[in-house]
Order: structure tokens, then C-alpha cells, then sequence
């Protein structure tokens, strides 16, 4: 009986191996595994497709973000992220185009990527423009696109000349955030609220380029 048992569970390892053996020789991406929370920390984490648990987080912000569903959250470990920040490969911008929340994780988290957050307006197609931005393809499970664009950030320090920006129609709150350099910037229609956070530069603070809204005060 024993046999006749596991013979069917080696089969089935058997051909998973086989297959991962094919993927990878034939350079063929395994598909990633979204998450609605993923943990991050660039001192103990490791980019890979089964990464963001708290104790298997991913390491890099950019690699993240390509994990979450729409309206997930991301938690970064501020742990030595103010001597080691986090970053977003060779042009250190990254491009986003669905909702998400991210907060710290430990302590507050450093981060020196340009954060460039779009969604185009009614009737509009095509991507917005980024000069200098980039985004890794999809690596697969795609999800539908995110009806509407909003943010939250909490507990974070932009250290990059221009932090975070929106380009098309965003809703953003942002709550103990520290900009050394730059601050928010809006190009088309958005809806921003700020609680308790702290700009460096007075004359980068908040850019309006568009509409601009504001139920809350800023």
C-alpha cells in the first residue's frame, strides 16, 4: 500500500521539477504570486516569486510594487534605510498605476526613488508622459485595471529632488511624511490631503499643475 501510495506524490514532484528545469532553461518567467500585503526590507529580504511575508520579505521597492493587487500595502522596513534608502533601480524612478498604501515597517523608511503615480483622465488613452521613468514588464497574473488612483502614504522621508508625483487624476493622503528635498507634485486633477508632515523646501513643498482639489486642509 505504501507504494502504491507515493508513487503518485513522486510523479507529481517529479514533473514540478521537471517543469521549473524547462522555465529556466528555456528563460521562460515563472508567474508571480500577487499579494494584497507584502513585507519589504532591503537588509534581510530577497526578491523572488514567493516573497513579502514578515519573515520572507521582498528586498527592493520596485520588485514589490510589481507583487501587490490593486489597493494592496506595502510595509517598509525602515531598519538602516536612513544611511541605505531605499531605490528603484538606474534611473531610481518608478512608475505606478493602480491604488496602494505604504506604510513603514519598524522604523521610519528612507526612500530616494521618484514616485510617479498616473492614471489617465476620462476618455483618455495612451500612458501619460514620464521623462526618465520606467517600469518592468508584467510578470504575469495580470489584474484588471484599478477603476481609481488612491494613495496613502504614511510615515515615510522622500530624500529625492521631486518625492512624489501624480500625473493624470490621483487621490492622495499623506501622513507623517518628510521631504528633505523635494514634496508633492500634481500634473492633471487631484485630490491631495497632508496630516502632520514636514517640508524641507518651502518653494517644492506642494507643485500644482492642473486641477487641483482639497476637501481637507493641507
Amino acid at each position: 500500500m505504501e507504494k502504491q501510495t507515493s508513487s503518485p506524490v513522486f510523479f507529481r514532484c517529479f514533473v514540478f521539477l521537471l517543469i521549473c528545469i524547462v522555465g529556466i532553461r528555456t528563460g521562460s518567467p515563472l508567474a508571480i504570486v500577487r499579494s494584497s500585503i507584502i513585507y519589504v526590507s532591503h537588509t534581510t529580504g530577497a526578491d523572488d516569486y514567493t516573497c513579502g511575508a514578515k519573515d520572507s520579505p521582498c528586498k527592493t521597492l520596485k520588485f514589490s510594487v510589481d507583487r501587490l493587487v490593486p489597493g494592496g500595502t506595502l510595509f517598509l522596513n525602515g531598519t538602516d534605510s536612513k544611511k541605505h534608502p531605499y531605490t528603484c533601480g538606474p534611473t531610481n524612478t518608478t512608475s505606478v498605476d493602480m491604488s496602494l498604501i505604504i506604510y513603514n515597517w519598524y522604523t521610519q523608511a528612507y526612500v530616494a526613488c521618484e514616485i510617479w503615480f498616473r492614471r489617465n483622465p476620462p476618455g483618455q488613452t495612451g500612458a501619460a508622459p514620464f521623462p526618465g521613468s520606467f517600469s518592468a514588464p508584467p510578470l504575469g497574473n495580470e489584474v484588471e485595471p484599478d477603476p481609481q488612483l488612491i494613495v496613502t502614504l504614511e510615515n515615510l522621508s522622500f530624500i529625492q529632488a521631486r518625492g512624489v508625483r501624480c500625473y493624470g487624476v490621483c487621490y492622495i493622503e499623506a501622513f507623517h511624511l518628510s521631504f528633505i528635498r523635494g514634496g508633492l507634485s500634481c500634473d492633471g486633477v487631484c485630490s491631495v490631503y497632508v496630516s502632520d508632515s514636514n517640508f524641507s523646501n518651502c518653494n517644492t513643498a506642494l507643485r500644482l499643475n492642473g486641477l487641483f482639489n482639497s476637501d481637507r486642509p493641507i
